[in-house]
């Protein structure tokens, strides 16, 4: 199955990062797998741990809030913001 395009994708700490929207669901993309889904609620948001090294992990989270056909993501690592996307 065709996977969709990226709304937003960055590499961080040699993690390659993805967000993807297919029908209602979004979902959090790490490396070429599927790590975290929900609906496309007006508000959520994903989550996952990455390893980067050895005995070094990270945490991947992203925060979406969809309002008036606007839809805001974010995403962070260790809480400090790598990329973010509006559509």
């Amino acid at each position: 199955m065709q996977q969709p395009s990226p709304l937003l994708a960055t590499i961080c700490r040699g993690a390659r990062i993805e967000i993807r929207i297919l029908d209602q669901s979004i979902s959090l993309w790490l490396n070429g797998l599927k790590r975290d889904e929900a609906p496309l609620a007006a508000m959520g948001k994903l989550s996952t741990s990455v390893q980067t090294g050895y005995e070094w992990h990270e945490f991947i989270e992203v925060r979406f809030q969809a309002a008036d056909g606007n839809l805001n993501v974010v995403a962070l690592m260790n809480q400090e913001q790598i990329g973010r996307a509006h559509v």
